[in-house]
């Protein structure tokens, strides 16, 4: 493997379960005037009426904003839920076909699931886990950051900073943030995903 020192997510099989996929749908009345299997309505106040045979035929009512769990006990097996957010719906009173809605669906489904481990680049060229916590509670050697889950290592050992985190005290609070600030100097950006994955609560 090329780099050395390399962070990335590595599959290492597959396993079965869910998976929810996203997408964003845009129609216009005009696009499905005429279509078979779909009936679309907005009315002048915003409200959006539609229809979809393949749904069991059931009518969904609903505003801008609103979300919408759509009913798929009579569907496959394997899909498990399908919902989605209005996050446009607009009447066009000069041209009627022009008015649309456009809406965030989220539908989950029983499939294929990657599983997936961290892992790094090592010295002798092989891709390895990243170490974590070892089975009798004592943290894993290392002898470079990018070898810890963590992304911390000191003392030759892999620093956990959720078990650091986990201690109420002031100090150790103040000690997390000093070690999130310097695992994340190249970029900054993760440095309050640090904080939060560590317990401490980012104040806006």
């Amino acid at each position: 493997c090329i780099p050395y020192g390399f962070r990335f997510e590595s599959q290492v099989g597959w396993n079965f379960g869910e998976t929810s996929r996203q997408k964003t749908e845009k129609v216009t009345i005009g696009e499905v005037s005429g279509e078979a299997g779909i009936s679309l309505s907005i009315s002048q106040d915003g409200i959006a009426s539609l229809q979809v045979d393949d749904w069991d035929g059931k009518t969904y009512t609903f505003s801008e904003g609103d979300k919408v769990d759509v009913d798929v006990s009579g569907w496959n097996d394997d899909f498990v839920s399908l919902s989605f957010v209005a996050t446009d719906v607009v009447y066009d009173a000069e041209n009627y076909d022009d008015s649309y809605i456009a809406l965030d669906f989220v539908y989950t489904y029983l499939g294929r699931v990657a599983e997936t481990i961290n892992a790094y680049c090592d010295i002798d060229g092989y891709v390895k886990p990243q170490k974590t916590k070892e089975a009798t509670g004592d943290w894993a050697s290392c002898q470079n950051n990018y070898e810890c889950d963590s992304n911390l290592c000191s003392s030759g050992e892999c620093v956990e900073l959720r078990d650091i985190a986990s201690e109420a005290s002031a100090f150790k609070v103040i000690v997390v943030k000093f070690f999130c600030r310097i695992t994340n100097l190249l970029s900054g950006e993760g440095y309050e995903q640090c904080l939060v994955d560590n317990g401490i609560e980012v104040v806006e």
